[in-house]
């Protein structure tokens, strides 16, 4: 049995989020915060990194974006980084897209 119900990602308007959101259900009450930050890599890079939590304030996937032509997120197991916590590395399928599409790599756990 395939239960749906609505989701909302609430940006606060009046403050500099930074890549901060929450996702609540449709009586408000939040379900999941990310926060999102910029960390510098060597050779200069910038590295962007969200982390998802769940409303106890668990980290539930770490993502981070790689510098590509696609796009590409790599994600990890809760606050992880290292890829023995790599989970799946996602990309757009093309570098024009009018719909989003992704190309979705499972990691190979052994």
């Amino acid at each position: 049995m395939t239960q749906h119900f609505d989701l909302a990602i609430v940006r606060k308007v009046n403050t500099i989020t930074r890549g901060n959101f929450e996702v609540q259900d449709i009586n408000g009450n939040i379900l999941f915060n990310a926060k999102g930050f910029l960390m510098h890599r060597p050779k200069g890079f910038l590295m962007h990194r969200r982390v998802l939590f769940d409303a106890a304030g668990k980290p539930l996937v770490t993502l981070q974006k790689v510098r590509s032509l696609h796009d590409r997120w790599q994600v990890f197991r809760g606050e992880g980084k290292d890829f023995k916590d790599l989970i799946f590395n996602a990309k757009r399928s093309s570098m024009l897209q009018l719909k989003t599409e992704l190309v979705v790599f499972l990691a190979n756990i052994t």
